[in-house]
């Protein structure tokens, strides 16, 4: 299968959701116990409500351990051009406005907090470049150019 480049940080976060949700499998199942109790299972809101919240926990826990298994720890100090693990300031060169962001993989992604997916349209438009290329990416209120101003690791 295919290896998931993600950086360590990326890699402890998806470890710690993992244990957590973990942790939560008595409580989980206790619920179940306590709405079980109610011996009419026609009509127990409780119980159906404690059985999925269990299947959602289990799985997010198969999706976080498959990622895992798949995460290879990505080396920024290889090869040429913006990578996994590194962080971009785009220049866009209609409004001169500077973006930071962090390319990550997207089991990492957060574009909230800067850090975009490279199978996004400006993460993978900007995977490979270099400081001082220009490239365009295509959005939904037409075509964007950007310019490199930096890339640090």
């Amino acid at each position: 299968l295919d290896a998931i480049p993600m950086t360590k940080e990326g890699i402890k976060l998806l470890q710690d959701e993992t244990e957590v949700l973990k942790s939560q499998r008595p409580d989980i199942v206790e619920s179940i116990r306590l709405a079980a109790e109610d011996k009419d299972f026609r009509e127990n809101a409780p119980l159906d409500a404690a059985r999925e919240n269990q299947g959602k926990a289990e799985a997010r826990i198969r999706e976080l351990e498959h990622t895992l298994n798949h995460a290879v720890i990505i080396d920024n100090k290889q090869g040429k051009g913006a990578r996994v693990g590194n962080t971009v300031a785009l220049k866009d060169l209609t409004s001169g406005k500077i973006v930071n962001y962090k390319l990550t993989d997207s089991a990492e992604a957060d574009p909230l907090s800067g850090k975009i997916s490279i199978v996004s349209p400006v993460g993978g438009a900007v995977i490979g470049c270099s400081k001082g290329d220009e490239f365009a990416v295509q959005t939904p209120k037409g075509e964007r150019w950007y310019l490199v101003s930096s890339i640090r690791n």
